[in-house]
């Protein structure tokens, strides 16, 4: 695929934008990225395409090992973060290489724009790590690196934002829970400042209540099945064997009574965090839509 892949959607419009700036060089490109509407709401992501654009011009094999450089980063965060947790390496390993083999998000790993969703959730991941750090050792300037990470995740692609909220459940597990509670308002304050941007630039507009519903329903009746297909890979499984899954999970790591119950429950809610900002999106953002939709899966494969 990095041999031979191509551009894909707005990997053209990128490249086009670079190509025909009114200046030439990165200062050009930049100056071009800064006009289009995404910057309003992704100025991290916008800012990062002008300057892969400027780099690798149209030499589309760089663009896509970029792409599969940003599916190993991802893994390898998670890796680190399952450690820092305390789990040994091959409890830490076997999820990370299930991450970067995860088959619902493909379009992150052919088309080089989307590969940057998989950025924002290893930037997180990190920032997720040296906040677990920074709450075990008490060191401010671990805690200022891991908010200035949550908020370049979330300016680069925003479905992170929930993400950096449900991390109080990780806090919880390694802290005093005044410490943790502490530590969840600075992330508040951190996804109320990049959510601000993202309603202030985007020129998206929610769909109705009811809609929003049917959504939410769709989207959770789809991520059992997800569930039950990546843990059964025979085929079009029922929902209802991810939801056994879940359940078996819950009361296996309950009748051991150690940390794979709480791995059980943050993984669930990471799942949820993953999707919960699709709801108010159009109806085709699905889970298991096939092709460029499957980008929505970025964070929520952390979970699964």
């Amino acid at each position: 695929q990095v041999a031979d892949g191509g551009f894909y959607w707005d990997d053209w419009q990128n490249a086009a934008n670079t190509h025909f700036a009114r200046s030439p060089g990165l200062f050009g490109a930049l100056d071009s990225a800064t006009e289009r509407p995404v910057f309003g709401y992704r100025p991290v992501l916008t800012t990062l395409l002008a300057l892969e654009h400027s780099v690798f011009g149209q030499h589309v094999w760089l663009h896509l090992a970029m792409a599969a450089l940003f599916g190993v980063l991802v893994a390898w965060a998670l890796y680190m973060l399952l450690r820092t947790l305390g789990f040994e390496q091959l409890d830490s390993a076997l999820p990370a290489a299930l991450l970067l083999a995860f088959p619902w998000v493909d379009s992150t790993r052919f088309w080089a724009t989307a590969s940057y969703d998989t950025l924002a959730v290893a930037l997180y991941l990190f920032g997720l790590t040296l906040a677990v750090r920074a709450l075990g050792s008490g060191r401010r300037w671990l805690t200022a690196a891991s908010l200035a990470l949550y908020l370049l995740a979330a300016w680069t692609y925003e479905i992170v934002a929930v993400g950096v909220l449900a991390s109080v459940a990780v806090y919880l597990l390694v802290a005093p829970r005044r410490a943790a509670l502490r530590r969840f308002g600075l992330n508040a304050l951190v996804v109320a400042v990049s959510l601000a941007l993202v309603a202030s630039g985007t020129t998206r507009d929610p769909q109705s209540l009811s809609d929003q519903v049917d959504h939410a329903g769709v989207i959770a009746s789809q991520s059992f099945s997800l569930l039950a297909r990546a843990a059964l890979p025979i085929g079009d499984v029922p929902g209802i064997v991810g939801s056994a899954l879940l359940v078996a999970a819950f009361l296996h790591g309950w009748r051991r009574r150690d940390r794979w119950t709480a791995a059980a429950a943050t993984s669930a809610l990471f799942v949820a965090a993953g999707y919960a900002l699709f709801i108010p999106a159009l109806p085709h953002y699905q889970p298991l839509e096939p092709g460029t939709t499957n980008r929505m899966n970025v964070l929520a494969a952390v979970g699964f």
